[in-house]
């Protein structure tokens, strides 16, 4: 193994899982690597432009790919957002990183701390911490704060949850062609994006139109058909966008036929995680700073995960109304 690795897998306390490729091993560390020069780099007094804080890690992106040719895959992929600005984003979204008026980064100091297991998802970064994903683990901690906090959501089951979104004084008749509509089927046992038919089989649901791409909530009400139109999502890709796929995730659960997340044991250490669908916003970017995207950074439904990470992960998918099974 090279040197180079070997030492960055030390400072970081990342490990291989039993029969992992190195190519897979190499990408890991240099993906937890990235994500501390991000931050190290807003740690300097006056903080770092976002385009100087991209463009350095550009370049080590670069460099490290030089070193690791086999890796270059898993680190750029045309048609998604460039890794540098992926990570960048994700700490501006999640409390890392301040921008101030003349948008320069800093990094946070709060020392404030996200409690998973047995241990703190720190916000911000200290020389002792463990790196998982894009997370720093340590426990140089002023004070915890619980996760719908981090996270800005709400404690409503799936149920209450389906109820506010349905909530008929907001529903109006509206003049449009059923026959343009495909309307989500919460009972399929697939994944909410395989899950559209030509027919109305619930009695709330979401559907789309095919010819314009307009989105509507749907309901059956005193033998009337309803609709809310939802808003679009407007590309931002925020900590609170992309939430309509929480109701696509609590149509299915109180339907009975909830998505599932299969754990698959790696060894005493790793597990990995298979998603039955893209999560919101929250959720995914919380699962990014403690596990790591299979094979490539912009894999959105497979990561690599530490075990004792697990109960926390179940806890956040079962919010969502995602059964987990295997392990």
């Amino acid at each position: 193994m090279n040197e180079l690795i070997r030492a960055m897998s030390s400072d970081m306390k990342i490990i291989p899982y039993e029969g992992e490729t190195p190519e897979s091993f190499v990408y890991r560390i240099i993906y937890s690597a990235l994500g501390r020069w991000c931050l190290e780099a807003a740690r300097a007094e006056g903080g770092i432009s976002k385009h100087g804080q991209t463009i350095l890690l550009n370049d080590l992106t670069e460099k490290y790919c030089e070193l690791f040719p086999a890796i270059k895959e898993m680190l750029f992929q045309k048609s998604e957002t460039p890794l540098s600005v992926f990570i960048r984003h994700l700490y501006e979204e999640t409390g890392y990183l301040i921008t101030d008026s003349k948008n320069q980064n800093h990094l946070v100091s709060y020392h404030r701390g996200l409690v998973i297991g047995s241990r703190h998802l720190l916000y911000g970064l200290s020389k002792c911490a463990d790196m998982e994903g894009l997370g720093s683990f340590s426990e140089d901690v002023s004070y915890t704060i619980p996760w719908r906090e981090a996270l800005l959501r709400d404690s409503l089951t799936c149920e209450e949850y389906v109820s506010s979104a349905f909530d008929v004084t907001i529903f109006s008749q509206r003049d449009v062609t059923e026959e343009s509509l495909q309307y989500f089927d919460p009972n399929r046992n697939a994944a909410p994006s395989s899950s559209w038919g030509d027919e109305m089989v619930t009695n709330m649901t979401i559907a789309r139109n095919v010819s314009n791409g307009a989105y509507y909530r749907v309901m059956r009400y005193n033998d009337e058909i309803l609709y809310f139109e939802e808003v679009p999502n407007l590309g931002t890709d925020g900590l609170t966008d992309f939430e309509y796929r929480r109701l696509y995730f609590a149509l299915k659960n109180i339907n009975g036929h909830p998505a599932r997340a299969q754990i698959q044991s790696l060894d005493n250490l790793y597990a990995k995680i298979s998603l039955g669908g893209h999560l919101p916003n929250r959720e995914y970017f919380l699962m990014l700073l403690c596990s790591w995207p299979c094979r490539m950074y912009c894999n959105k439904r497979e990561f690599i995960i530490k075990k004792e990470n697990l109960l926390f992960i179940n806890e956040l998918l079962k919010n969502l109304g995602i059964d987990t099974v295997g392990g």
